[in-house]
């Protein structure tokens, strides 16, 4: 039996609470582009949110396992499906459903394609920077000619210096590094400990309204623009507030105005406040039951904006020399966004 490659970086239950239930199919979902021209598809839930060898990591060998990673990840998603189940059914929460819910979110927030290139990105520019500093004065050259003649050594010099300049030097980062990376993240203690400290508001969709998801499920909200020099918050910002679908019913709102949780029952104009903030999230995809003509309007009108961590590169005009800088952009209100840079 050959290996399964398909693998989700959404899992399957929690799309489910998405599905197309009304139109009587529960294994099926709307997958629509975050495209100028968004066009949407009806698929099923075992296809949606899924990418070919996503959690494949291979040994010095070659060997791939495809195996490993579903497996571990199995474990935690049957502890969320659990308290997914009461928190989005409204049943009393037991002592563990606080840690384990805090676990959710940070593992949502850092198992998306989003997040993994970004953590690509930071390893790409991590190896860059060490390839700077070994091409800068006569190190790289003297290095060469220890196995080269002198004029050799000078050419693989200065065609590696080239490479760098014109950006032409590509890193391969092996899945496993970039995978490591993710997870290592979401299990922080620190990162964990700070979700679990917030306020939780379970938000409860009115009837005639549906909430999507997105392919970066965890919005991060900033109620103004940053700072000038500011380059990005996080969770422990006073100011920052998270916004989670957890189905099409219901949107937990995390913040550090309030303490503990509570349900309430949200207004129109806030479900479609939370979805805007779930389109402008999403990489590629938005996920939900429904293709309403209000729901592709916030997708049109916000396509072109991003949000999610980033790394930008820039190099210091004395020196020459490489410095990567790591951002994480929230989103803003709708009247912050003034042209499709910010």
């Amino acid at each position: 039996m050959g290996r399964v490659r398909k693998h989700h970086y959404l899992p399957q239950f929690y799309l489910r609470g998405f599905a197309a239930v009304d139109d009587g199919k529960p294994d099926h979902i709307w997958r629509i582009q975050k495209k100028k021209d968004s066009n949407h598809h009806f698929v099923n839930i075992a296809d949606a949110a899924a990418q070919s060898d996503y959690h494949t990591v291979s040994d010095r060998a070659g060997n791939n396992d495809s195996a490993a990673v579903e497996r571990a990840l199995s474990t935690f998603e049957a502890e969320h499906r659990e308290m997914l189940a009461r928190v989005t059914t409204k049943q009393a929460p037991t002592p563990a459903d606080g840690m384990t819910f805090a676990e959710f979110v940070a593992l949502m927030i850092c198992r998306t394609p989003g997040y993994k290139r970004f953590v690509c990105d930071v390893n790409t520019a991590a190896a860059m920077l060490i390839m700077d500093q070994i091409i800068q004065g006569d190190n790289l050259e003297r290095g060469l000619a220890e196995r080269y003649p002198p004029h050799i050594a000078k050419a693989f010099a200065d065609g590696a210096r080239r490479m760098v300049a014109e950006n032409r030097l590509r890193v391969e980062v092996p899945n496993a590094a970039v995978l490591g990376g993710m997870f290592s993240v979401a299990g922080d203690p620190r990162i964990v400990n700070l979700i679990q400290g917030m306020g939780v508001t379970l938000c409860e969709a009115p009837g005639g309204t549906c909430l999507v998801v997105g392919d970066a499920p965890v919005a991060f909200y900033y109620p103004s623009r940053l700072a000038p020099g500011q380059e990005g918050v996080g969770v422990a910002d006073t100011k920052i507030e998270l916004t989670v679908p957890l189905s099409a019913r219901f949107l937990a709102r995390l913040g550090w105005d309030s303490t503990g949780w509570r349900y309430e029952t949200a207004t129109m104009a806030q479900v479609a406040e939370f979805n805007r903030r779930t389109v402008i999230s999403a990489m590629d995809a938005i996920f939900g039951p429904q293709v309403s003509p209000e729901l592709m309007a916030v997708v049109r009108s916000n396509y072109h904006l991003r949000a999610g961590n980033r790394v930008v590169e820039v190099r210091d005009p004395r020196t020459g020399r490489r410095r990567s800088l790591s951002r994480a952009v929230p989103v803003f209100p709708a009247a912050c966004y003034s042209s499709p840079t910010i």
